[in-house]
């Protein structure tokens, strides 16, 4: 049920300190009918010169023993946006398991240019042990995210949901937006389908974790 999580609140406390405006939520990531799959804390400070700061603590619910598959904060940015700069590891797509071919360094990619023409459109495009990300329009406008722990960063001009319902390339249709995402963590790509089960290093079972990710306004 993992594709049908759902946000459940549980309490929402907004306040004003020190020049910042502060969000603290309280919810639960959780599949229609299913016990949740993460029990969240997350906190928005936000300024007034287009800076966020959200910091997160989770939990894995009891009984939830499989590995995650990943956890992070996606959005779905208006289409002038398309361009990414980013320090990490490029310039091809790379991921925990699978980076050999990729080496660390500052490198430019566009949503178009960032999606990997798989036989059957699948997960693709993420840019793995990334320090800070750039993201803009043809005028230099958008956001820079950057964190203390190195996350995964990618673009696309297709969602999730249509690179998983469409079983050829010819098929996709492009978003209203420019997909986003920053992930805390994201589990190995080898799985039981193809192989035998992951390594423990490129499993993504933590049982608790907390992620701070700063978001500028460019």
């Amino acid at each position: 049920g993992y594709d049908r999580a759902l946000p459940k609140v549980y309490s929402v406390k907004a306040g004003i300190k020190d020049g910042l405006a502060r969000l603290q939520v309280k919810m639960a990531l959780s599949p229609i009918y299913l016990q949740p799959v993460l029990r969240l804390e997350a906190v928005w400070l936000i300024d007034g010169q287009g800076r966020l700061d959200l910091s997160v603590k989770a939990e894995k619910s009891e009984g939830m023993d499989w590995d995650l598959p990943r956890f992070g904060l996606r959005a779905l940015l208006k289409k002038p946006i398309h361009w990414a700069s980013y320090y990490g590891c490029g310039p091809e797509e790379s991921y925990a398991d699978k980076h050999q071919a990729s080496r660390m360094g500052r490198f430019e990619t566009s949503a178009k240019e960032n999606y990997e023409p798989y036989l059957k459109p699948q997960e693709t495009g993420s840019h793995w042990h990334t320090l800070e990300a750039l993201v803009e329009d043809d005028q230099g406008c958008g956001l820079k995210a950057s964190s203390e722990k190195p996350f995964s960063f990618g673009l696309l001009e297709y969602t999730r949901e249509e690179l998983t319902k469409k079983a050829h390339a010819f098929e996709l249709e492009e978003a209203a937006g420019t997909e986003v995402w920053f992930d805390y963590k994201m589990n190995g790509i080898g799985s039981n389908s193809c192989g035998p089960r992951l390594i423990k290093a490129y499993r993504f079972d933590e049982k608790r974790f907390s992620w701070h990710l700063r978001i500028d306004m460019i």
